[in-house]
């Protein structure tokens, strides 16, 4: 037979079990309480089982009473750390999309050039893992041929190379009011140089004063 034990505003499940003598005379009542984890208020001349306490009726079965109150909190803990793992993540994908469309791609004539100029220097052909410097660099040491008087070429004579004839340019173009007065010696100092009749007449001349002499 059971009935219920009000407890706290708890209905607390109780169970009456009869009991009888072996003579049959005399007969009375043990009260069992199934549950009661507030203590033992309920079960006023009460016998029985072991009463369960209150982390064991939370508890799951099988597992130590800390762990089942410690389980749901971890849980919890590493959601929200994976979720800040996820916002820092995504913030930073963000933040370097950003940054690339502040920074467009370079389109101006330089910039293309000197994309031109590399794209040109590589040998595709060759895997990067197994020679790097023929993939970058192949193609521009079969256009670019060491020369007789040389014993090595590299990019820095090419440009070199290059540099003297843009130099060249300049030093053959006219006097012009913009020029300052260190274009303006060079430009004098290299058309007297590359003046064949005056350097040839100065010549003589300097012969004949050293014949005078001896």
């Amino acid at each position: 037979m059971e009935e219920l034990c009000e407890e706290k505003g708890e209905l607390l499940p109780i169970r009456f079990v009869p009991e009888v003598h072996t003579n049959g005379l005399t007969r009375k009542d043990r009260v069992e309480i199934v549950e009661n984890p507030l203590g033992p208020s309920c079960d006023a001349g009460a016998s029985g089982g072991p009463q369960k306490t209150l982390w064991q009726r939370r508890g799951s079965p099988g597992m130590p009473p800390p762990m089942a109150a410690v389980l749901p909190l971890a849980v919890i803990c590493v959601i929200v750390i994976a979720l800040c793992i996820v916002a820092v993540v995504l913030l930073s994908v963000h933040s370097c999309s950003s940054k690339l469309d502040e920074h467009p791609v370079c389109l101006s004539e330089h910039c293309v050039r000197t994309a031109a100029s590399l794209l040109a220097a590589m040998d595709k052909s060759a895997d990067p893992c197994v020679d790097f410097f023929q993939y970058a660099c192949g193609s521009w040491n079969k256009m670019h041929r060491i020369p007789d008087d040389r014993s090595s070429i590299n990019v820095f004579e090419n440009l070199s190379d290059q540099l003297q004839v843009i130099l060249k340019g300049v030093l053959e173009e006219p006097f012009n009011s913009e020029d300052n007065e260190a274009t303006k010696k060079a430009k004098r100092f290299y058309h007297t140089c590359m003046d064949i009749g005056k350097r040839e007449f100065f010549s003589s001349f300097q012969n004949l004063h050293h014949s005078q002499e001896s």
